[in-house]
């Protein structure tokens, strides 16, 4: 799991916080069976404070403004080095016909 400052990142109002899960690096962020042969769906609820965003390596299935809980699923196996997290001043922006 890394931790930008909000000094380090564009709006410089708050910090950045996401995970990089190498082959074997995701058991440090939830219990699993850390190996690529291993596969499984998963569920996730993330509450933030106000202002911060959340983005997974899933669908998102909900989210409660008054609450500030996102929820995520991912239906199809896979291994636990693909489950990745995002939370911070996020910003939605077009970048191409695809995106």
């Amino acid at each position: 799991i890394w931790w930008l400052d909000s000094e380090l990142t564009c709006g410089q109002s708050c910090p950045l916080v996401f995970t990089q899960g190498h082959s074997v690096c995701n058991r440090s962020f939830f219990p699993c069976f850390d190996t690529p042969a291993v596969k499984s769906t998963y569920t996730a609820a993330v509450r933030v404070p106000d202002g911060v965003t959340v983005l997974m390596s899933a669908s998102r299935s909900s989210y409660s403004k008054l609450d500030r809980v996102f929820q995520f699923s991912m239906e199809f196996p896979v291994p636990s080095y693909l489950v990745a997290l995002v939370a911070g001043e996020l910003q939605h922006v077009d970048i191409g016909p695809r995106s």
